[in-house]
């Protein structure tokens, strides 16, 4: 693509979730981010289900907010509309979560982490903590535990893990970027060395103010004198 020329220069691409190759092509692997990739891929993965007679598993890879919340949401989507069209027990429908941690929500409090896990195992989620995901071979899951290597049957697996920055950033030629390769800014979302170069979202990081990558960080305010810049 030629050069594209700018006086301001604004970058909201958001993230990619981390993942690990696959080499069996007979099980979708779907990122949660950007999540308009996921919006299209969700109805591909609830007519998949309508349409199997067997039981199906999906499989989260990731048990912060984002995954705990998504596997809960997509359980009960997925229970309703199994009920609405006749096609079965919706209990042929099974979930598992994956954590590297040894608890769900690493990012939040005890009390918190201890409610989710009791709904999570109340509503039939399998949980698998400290557990990381090795990547799909022959409907498998291949995951590691502290001691071992082992598998987890899987028909469709979602991942919800920490968040990639875009591979383009380490590209570019002169543009600050933190250890991780987002792209460095300061509290005015400007970059760290080009004052007319903005990023927000999830694809910056804010120079000595490190946040998690979820929406409620996502969304920042900046008041510059009178001026009130709003980014997402």
């Amino acid at each position: 693509h030629p050069p594209v020329h700018y006086d301001v220069l604004s970058i909201n691409v958001g993230s990619t979730p981390q993942a690990v190759e696959s080499s069996d092509e007979s099980v979708p692997e779907t990122p949660v981010k950007p999540i308009s990739s996921f919006s299209a891929r969700w109805n591909t993965i609830l007519n998949r289900v309508l349409a199997s007679k067997n039981p199906f598993r999906i499989v989260t890879v990731g048990a912060g907010a984002g995954g705990v919340e998504l596997t809960l949401c997509m359980q009960r989507r997925i229970e309703n509309e199994i009920k609405k069209s006749g096609k079965g027990d919706p209990k042929r429908v099974s979930f598992t979560i994956l954590s590297r941690r040894n608890c769900v929500c690493p990012a939040h409090s005890k009390g918190v982490q201890r409610v989710l896990l009791r709904i999570l195992k109340s509503r039939g989620v399998d949980v698998r903590l400290e557990t990381a995901a090795r990547g799909v071979k022959a409907k498998q899951l291949m995951i590691k535990t502290k001691d071992k290597m082992d598998s987890i049957p899987c028909d469709e697996v979602i991942w919800c893990t920490n968040a990639n920055a875009a591979k383009w950033f380490r590209e570019t030629d002169g543009l600050n970027l933190d250890n991780r390769g987002f792209v460095s800014v300061r509290t005015t979302l400007q970059s760290t060395n080009d004052p007319h170069i903005f990023a927000a979202g999830d694809c910056c990081a804010i120079k000595n103010h490190p946040r998690a990558k979820a929406g409620v960080f996502a969304v920042r305010r900046v008041l510059d004198d009178s001026l009130i810049h709003s980014y997402h």
